[in-house]
């Protein structure tokens, strides 16, 4: 569990920390935990647990049962909880029920002094932690009664609350609340004397005395009984008239003005987590002023929520409601403090001619007022701090609602102020939106349309107005319509109603704009040349062509003035509609060379990137500037998203947009490498002929362009290309060139880059010797890990080749030694290899686990998996394993791009066949792989095919024709250099009929 935990029991069982909610799993670890809450802080005897889970009926296994549940749940609940004795303790000071017990005490401390304002905060913010009954849906006895207590105890609380609220001269907040509670509980006296109370003081007394009669008739009816003593005195006071409240009367009186100034709000829905929000943040009003500040961008409903929680709220503010526009963000100026004050104090009952003139003592003047009372002021539409804090009341019991397109980052640092971003809606939200201002009906006819249109606003409720209000006027056009008008016109403009500024997005986005400094402003423009919806911070600073310094500073101004968004760290989002207006603006206001210069930039930000995450971002943005001439550069690293999965179909539609850029602008470097990322598409697709035929057309351009580097780059991919169709020859040909290229012009990376796959092509050929002169000068020139692991592997492979077994162990283990290494997998499945080529079955079996792991279900030489396992049953004489496994492997052979796998896959085959004294059809399968292996010059196997065609012959008895094959097998082993088992296949021993040993 990560952070503090927090533990509620009034209600559902619910624990949570600072990653969110924790499940508490198991049929018995939530009951043994609400156990140790009931009893926090105290040990919890063993057979009490037991009791919780079995009631009077344990099962013999009970106590173990329950250590081993508690044990499960000390896994999940990692601290807190403790063995004592025969017993377990949970110690925790975030608890629901102990904050609530907490509450209500110092609630009846302050009634105790008639404080009663206190004790009412303090009762509301008790009965606000409850979420249902207590412990609900945990069965058993035991639990049961403890959740009926705690039930008890907030049925109390709200009957403590109804008796401030009476204290307070607020009959009328009672009446509802009591009666609800009455409905469940007919015959509870205290709650039954608080409702007649509340009744009498709203001058309905015959309506109290009815209660009254209700309740005798009713005790007498059903239990026999009077009255108490207690609520036969409320009767008689009110019979007498003398039923006045305990405390003293509401604070207002008719000397003092009670301001009302909320404005009337449009039918609201959502954001039930915001009002829940404030509705926690209002309870804080006992101990001081709360000040939150409501921050979002323009037309995201900040005011409505602010109105809808104020007027919800009215209750807890008797003493009166302020509201201002502060037209921060208007056309007209802005309300200065002064003038807000003079409003405010003047509502307050204050002449305007004793108002001070100086801000400072108009400001001292409004807090004196509104000291020791309860009232809310509601500041929206702020601009600035400045404007705001001469605003604010101080003292418990009020509260400021501060609503702004800016953060007043000010207020929180200096004020304590609370911040409470609004963001936009969901599309879930904003169609719910829309269906209830056009109707079910239409939305429900229309279900593509309405999701359509509802994309279109971008979750803006002012825009969803609109576009619902349009729609509502025009009752025969179909949705498709207006979402298709939406999408083909200037969107913007259709988001206005005429004649109504403030229902205009357009003019909303404008009044936030204006408020900008020149040099923010024309950063705004340049970032809305990126297409993406979100981008890195690194990008944005970049796009600007500013100092990190200054454009980090700007974009700050941005995202406080809530133009852009941070959906996440270090990434930065704008509102769809926002970044329409953003570029319409920029296109009159930055110069053409501006423009395309931010566009460069950007794509020499993407060029740069080697981020495979960033896959369909760097696709949008090479669709949306195809047409430029360095487009190519953004597409140039998609190739590294052709190895990691990626539909190679997009990567090639994306390669041409960037090549026909590159052709247009004669531009033979970039056409050289889209055509190399076009073959690569064609090469992750198996389409062999194809990928060599673009990688020829990128060589040619390359030579072109005379750049030596690109030159032997090409040189390197044709060599690859030329390797895995089986001509080892020519591939060394093009690695050979490709590295002279790099010796005379390139950097020691290039060139360690050459020597690696210049060595395996060596390894292949059987060029032993020259194979190790060039992995071992990589090894020493590069720094690139992959490289290395890479030059490691290839030399390990050297070693199992030549029969230096322990050597390239040595070798494997360094490439493993990183336990995130890329090539790891293919690091195990050599030193499988080794394993079974020393015999070592129970080494090789530990790796084969590992190999056979699901997490490398997909990986891409997954496929050899069944080449290792047909080896190991081999080795463990399971002869009908092994043929399953070579079958499997054989199977494989032609969906992969090299035939390399193709002819070993035949060897496999036939080394096990022949094996199973299957000879016929091991020589069928040595055939083919020892043709195979001459055409692309693989000496080492092919001699290991013909040593197979010499056993299997010999195994039907034709002993001629496999002393003809020995012989040959021989003559090729001896000019490799291998001798003895360094002849044999890496995957067994050649039976030793064929060896003569």
């Amino acid at each position: 569990m990560e952070g503090a935990v927090d533990f509620r029991i009034l209600g559902p069982l619910e624990v949570s920390d600072d990653s969110g909610p924790v499940r508490i799993p198991g049929r018995h670890q939530p009951r043994l935990l609400a156990a140790l809450l009931l009893e926090a802080g105290k040990v919890v005897p063993l057979h009490r647990l037991v009791d919780t889970l079995w009631d009077d009926h344990p099962p013999a296994t009970a106590r173990r049962q329950v250590q081993n549940a508690m044990a499960s749940l000390r896994r999940v609940v990692t601290s807190g909880i403790e063995t004592v004795g025969d017993g377990y303790r949970l110690t925790t000071d975030r608890l629901d029920a102990t904050t609530f017990v907490r509450w209500v005490r110092e609630a009846a401390e302050a009634a105790s002094r008639d404080d009663h304002a206190l004790a009412h905060a303090l009762l509301c913010r008790a009965l606000d932690l409850w979420r249902g009954p207590a412990l609900a849906g945990l069965p058993g006895r035991l639990l049961a009664s403890a959740a009926a207590r705690w039930d008890e105890r907030r049925l109390e609380a709200h009957e403590n609350r109804m008796e401030t609220e009476l204290a307070l001269g607020q009959p009328g907040r009672v009446i509802g609340e009591a009666r609800e509670l009455l409905d469940a509980q007919p015959n509870r006296q205290r709650l039954c004397g608080l409702l007649m109370l509340a009744l009498h003081r709203s001058g309905r007394t015959s309506e109290a005395l009815a209660l009254y009669g209700s309740l005798r008739r009713r005790l007498a009816d059903d239990l026999g009984i009077d009255p108490g003593r207690a609520i036969r005195d409320v009767h008689r006071a009110i019979l007498r008239d003398d039923a006045s409240p305990p405390g003293p009367r509401a604070p207002a009186t008719s000397s003092v003005p009670i301001p009302a100034q909320l404005p009337n709000t449009a039918d609201f829905t959502g954001r039930a987590e915001e009002l829940a929000t404030l509705d926690a943040l209002a309870d804080d009003t006992a101990t001081g002023t709360v000040v939150t500040v409501i921050s979002g961008t323009g037309g995201v409903g900040k005011t409505a929520l602010a109105l809808r929680w104020a007027h919800r709220r009215a209750d807890r503010f008797p003493d009166g409601q302020l509201f201002v526009d502060l037209r921060g963000y208007d056309d007209a100026e802005p309300l200065t403090p002064s003038e807000v004050l003079h409003r405010f104090l003047r509502a307050l009952g204050h002449p305007a001619d004793a108002v001070p003139a100086e801000l400072d003592e108009a400001s001292a003047l409004f807090r004196s007022t509104l000291h020791g009372r309860r009232v809310l002021v509601v500041l929206d539409n702020a601009r600035t701090v400045a404007q705001v804090r001469p605003l604010l009341p101080a003292g418990p019991g009020s509260l400021a609602l501060v609503t702004s397109r800016d953060r007043l980052t000010g207020l929180v640092a200096l004020d304590g102020a609370r911040p409470l971003g609004v963001d936009v809606w969901s599309p879930g939200e904003s169609r719910r939106l829309l269906t209830e201002l056009v109707g079910a009906d239409r939305v429900d006819r229309e279900p593509a349309a309405a999701d359509r249109i509802v994309a279109l606003c971008g979750g803006l409720p002012l825009a969803i107005r609109i576009v619902g209000a349009t729609i509502t006027t025009r009752p025969r056009h179909r949705l498709a319509e207006i979402a298709a008008e939406l999408e083909d016109g200037d969107r913007l403009d259709r988001l206005a109603i005429p004649g109504d500024p403030r229902a205009t997005v357009a003019d909303g986005i404008r009044l936030s704009v204006r408020t900008l400094e020149p040099a923010t402003r024309r950063c705004l423009h340049l970032l809305a040349t990126v297409p993406t919806e979100d981008f890195p911070d690194s990008l944005a600073v970049a796009v600007t062509g500013l100092p990190e310094a200054d454009a980090r500073r700007h974009i700050g101004l941005l995202t406080a003035a809530h133009l852009l968004e941070r959906p996440r760290d270090g990434r930065l989002r704008f509102h769809d509609l926002v970044r329409l207006y953003a570029r319409r603006e920029g296109e009159t206001l930055l110069s053409r060379r501006e423009s395309e210069a931010a566009v460069t930039r950007l794509l020499d930000w993407w060029h740069d990137c080697e981020d495979i995450t960033e896959y369909d971002d760097r696709a949008a943005t090479v669709t949306a500037f195809a047409a430029h001439p360095g487009v190519w550069r953004a597409a140039r690293p998609l190739a590294a998203n052709v190895h990691e999965g990626r539909d190679p179909r997009r990567i090639r539609a994306l390669a041409r947009l960037g090549l026909a850029a590159a052709e247009t602008a004669s531009d033979l470097h970039g056409q050289a490498v889209m055509h190399n990322l076009v073959a690569g598409t064609y090469w992750v697709s198996q389409r062999m002929d194809e990928a060599t035929a673009a990688g020829e057309l990128a060589l040619r351009a390359a030579r072109s362009s005379g750049d030596p580097v690109l030159t032997a780059r090409q040189l390197a991919t044709m060599g690859v290309f030329t390797q895995l169709t089986g001509d080892q020859a020519d591939s060394k040909t093009y690695l050979l060139e490709a590295l002279r290229l790099c010796e005379r012009h390139g950097d020691p990376a290039d060139i360690a880059a050459r020597l690696a796959p210049l060595g395996s092509v060596c390894v292949a050929l059987g060029d032993y010797d020259e194979a190790e002169e060039y992995l071992t000068r990589a090894l020493e020139a590069t720094t690139d890990d992959r490289v290395t692991e890479d030059v490691v592997n290839q030399l390990a492979v050297l070693c199992l080749d030549r029969g230096r077994y322990r050597e390239g162990l040595r070798w494997v283990d360094r490439a493993l030694r990183d336990p995130d290494a890329p090539r790891r997998y293919m690091s195990l499945q050599i030193r499988v290899r080794l394993s079974l080529a020393m015999g070592r079955a129970e080494a090789a079996h530990a790796d084969l686990k590992t190999v056979l792991d699901e997490r490398y279900d997909a990986h891409p030489q997954q496929s050899g998996r069944r080449e290792l396992l047909a080896a190991y049953h081999l080795l463990t004489g399971e002869l009908d394993l092994a043929l399953h496994h070579a079958t499997e492997f054989l199977r494989g052979a032609g969906r992969t791009t090299s035939v390399f796998h193709d002819a070993h896959a035949e060897l496999v085959s036939a080394i096990v066949r022949d094996a199973r004294r299957e000879h016929p059809a091991a020589i069928r399968h040595a055939r083919a792989a020892e043709r195979a292996f001459r055409r692309m010059s693989g000496p080492l196997r092919r001699g290991r095919a013909l040593a197979v065609l010499a056993s299997a012959h010999a195994g039907l008895g034709e002993y001629d024709v496999a002393a003809g094959y020995r012989g040959r097998a021989a003559e090729i082993f001896a000019r490799l250099g291998v001798t003895g088992t360094e002849r044999l296949p890496e995957i067994t021993r050649v039976p030793d009929r064929v060896t003569g040993r």
